[in-house]
């Protein structure tokens, strides 16, 4: 759903004819997420930003942190990373989770997944990028 709005807002951005479509929902799960303003359709469609959180744990003595971003879909891990001081050894996860039920997320840390842009590891608007100290195998 949010790849098919964002690919809605590029063709009206870039000046071509705004199509007259119709889209038809047959999943209960993103039809409930539709009533409960879930999906941001409106912001999806007019902004070419992404707004999402993330959430850091204490770091030097700074209390942990959930932090509301609004940034260019072309910003990446590492540049989130960047903007909240955490470390490249430390593990990233996104929530809502864009696995599969009963997939398991990947065990990243912030220096693998550094250059992917936010959508290519499935954070979608309004998701959460989770960070954490621990890596898997180190502390």
């Amino acid at each position: 759903m949010f790849k098919m709005l964002r690919g809605i807002h590029d063709v009206i951005r870039n000046g071509k004819a705004t199509p007259d479509l119709e889209i038809f929902i047959v999943d209960p799960e993103v039809t409930g997420a539709l009533a409960a303003n879930q999906i941001p359709v409106t912001e999806l469609l007019a902004c070419g930003d992404f707004r999402f959180w993330a959430e850091t744990p204490e770091i030097d003595g700074v209390a942990a942190q959930r932090t509301l971003l609004v940034l260019p879909e072309t910003t990446t891990v590492a540049d989130v990373a960047e903007l909240l001081g955490v470390p490249n050894l430390w593990r990233v996860a996104i929530l809502p989770t864009p696995r599969a039920e009963g997939e398991r997320e990947p065990d990243r840390s912030v220096s693998a997944a550094g250059d992917s842009p936010l959508p290519a590891l499935g954070l979608v608007p309004g998701g959460t990028m989770l960070f954490s100290k621990q890596v898997k195998g180190m502390e």
